[in-house]
């Protein structure tokens, strides 16, 4: 439970559903790749950011995830966000803004064909999972230290604690010289509205751009021990 906990508390907060469209033009090509852009935008804004960790809601990424992940899972997710604390809430919109100001990205190429489009990017960001073991072991540091404290707190105690020790953690990280990070060429996948185009925002399709919206931690880590 607590690897479960010090991994996939980030995902309530970083994952919302972006309702950003590009309104069809006479230049096609455009309007797909000015979707993309919007739907960065979205995901990286630090209003948008603030708002998604602040309201503590777990709607957008259930909607994200759709029936790909048990409903267990989904369960365990809201019980994480119910967990929250005024410190891990601050913790998690200030270093997940600090981590989304640190990526980057340009649309290289598009190919459209019947109302779906696929996106050539090249995308550079932070990579958590770089530093798993790191916070693993920040983790057990701090619970050895404060063990007496622990054994009095019940469950609901202690996930609190674990979602403001971890949030310290990558606070602290996103402000590091040495954060690591993964750079590549992906392929983003738009489709057509009625009059507008939208990237596709199921993790099954869009699997690579989301796992730079997570910093390395893609959605499916929560189809693990379904």
């Amino acid at each position: 439970m607590k690897k479960f906990l010090t991994v996939t508390f980030l995902f309530f907060s970083i994952f919302g559903f972006s309702n950003a469209r590009n309104n069809a033009s006479n230049d096609e090509k455009q309007a797909v790749i000015n979707s993309f852009y919007d739907f960065m935008k979205f995901h990286t804004s630090p209003e948008n950011v603030k708002k998604n960790v602040f309201t503590n809601s777990v709607e957008g990424t259930n909607e994200i995830w759709g029936k790909n992940v048990s409903n267990q899972r989904k369960k365990n997710l809201e019980d994480i966000a119910a967990s929250q604390t005024n410190k891990s809430l601050k913790n998690s919109a200030d270093y997940l803004i600090i981590a989304n100001s640190k990526i980057s990205y340009k649309v290289l190429d598009a190919e459209i064909k019947n109302g779906t489009a696929v996106l050539t990017v090249h995308i550079k960001g932070p990579n958590f999972t770089a530093h798993a073991s790191e916070l693993e072991n920040y983790i057990k540091k701090i619970s050895n230290e404060e063990k007496k404290k622990i054994s009095k707190m019940n469950n609901k105690q202690y996930q609190n604690f674990l979602l403001e020790k971890g949030s310290e953690f990558y606070l602290q990280l996103v402000k590091r010289n040495n954060l690591q990070y993964m750079e590549n060429d992906i392929k983003v996948y738009v489709k057509k509205y009625p009059n507008t185009w939208g990237v596709i925002q199921d993790y099954t399709i869009n699997n690579a751009i989301y796992k730079y919206l997570g910093f390395g931690y893609g959605p499916e880590l929560m189809k693990i021990g379904r």
